[in-house]
């Protein structure tokens, strides 16, 4: 289940610090902050914001923060008429907690749970002795790591290298059976191979594995993508390809 980090309530706090302490108080009540916390008496807003939210994250109260969240978007200082840098700041931020925005309301991302994808992925990895498992498992678990961590750029040379490593891996075994020794020392020549060996054929060489290879390198984020876009939808991409590559590896070797 997803969850608002301190890291997405830094930004609405910094937000309602401009606005006066009788509208922080207001906005604090009208979200369901308990009155204990709301009328607290002190002499900086920014404490009380704190103060409030971090009374929030000990009780548990997602669901407030959530309205805090809402009711924040829908304000002035936030407007979305005009994205400003903290606007934007603010969308990256719930992204990477797991929520998408639609029409000025939060909800979590339910068509795709990274987690679940990720767990029966690796047990994939698992049952297919002739990959190198541990570097394979490493290559995925960093990806997602370093894209939590907000490190978009590694976390894309993640999975690039999972990829990479994950053809060569299937190439290397298929020419073992084959008993030929291709040249695999580098990317292109290992899509080469396991296109002349017949594993991919030419429409799928073309459309599908050269297209995903090629966006995982390309550099910086793609237009009209801020890079953290571009970092979560390359961690589909490599799950999506992932699943797709070894099925039909274990196709394959089932067949002969």
């Amino acid at each position: 289940m997803s969850q608002f980090s301190y890291k997405t309530m830094a930004i609405i706090i910094d937000a309602l610090e401009r606005t006066s302490f009788i509208k922080i108080r207001h906005f604090l009540e009208r979200c369901g902050v308990p009155e204990e916390i709301s009328s607290r008496s002190c002499d900086s807003k920014l404490y009380l914001l704190r103060e409030a939210v971090h009374e929030l994250f000990s009780r548990g109260q997602q669901d407030v923060l959530k309205e805090m969240v809402e009711t924040a978007l829908g304000a002035s200082y936030l407007s979305s008429d005009e994205p400003s840098d903290e606007r934007l700041r603010l969308e990256e931020a719930l992204l990477s907690d797991g929520f998408i925005l639609e029409s000025g309301k939060i909800r979590e991302e339910t068509a795709i749970s990274v987690q679940e994808e990720k767990g029966a992925l690796e047990a994939l990895i698992e049952r297919n002795q002739e990959l190198n498992k541990s570097i394979l498992l490493q290559h995925l678990k960093d990806n997602l790591d370093l894209y939590q961590e907000g490190k978009w750029h590694p976390s894309i040379g993640e999975a690039r290298s999972f990829v990479e490593q994950l053809l060569w891996d299937i190439a290397h075994c298929l020419a073992k059976r084959r008993s030929e020794t291709p040249e695999l020392e580098r990317p292109v020549k290992v899509r080469d191979y396991l296109q002349k060996c017949g594993f991919f054929d030419d429409d799928e060489r073309k459309r599908l594995v050269d297209g995903v290879y090629g966006y995982l390198s390309e550099e910086g984020s793609h237009p009209g993508l801020s890079e953290q876009s571009t970092a979560r939808l390359t961690m589909i991409v490599l799950l999506s390809f992932g699943f797709y590559v070894i099925e039909k590896f274990e196709v394959i070797k089932a067949s002969r």
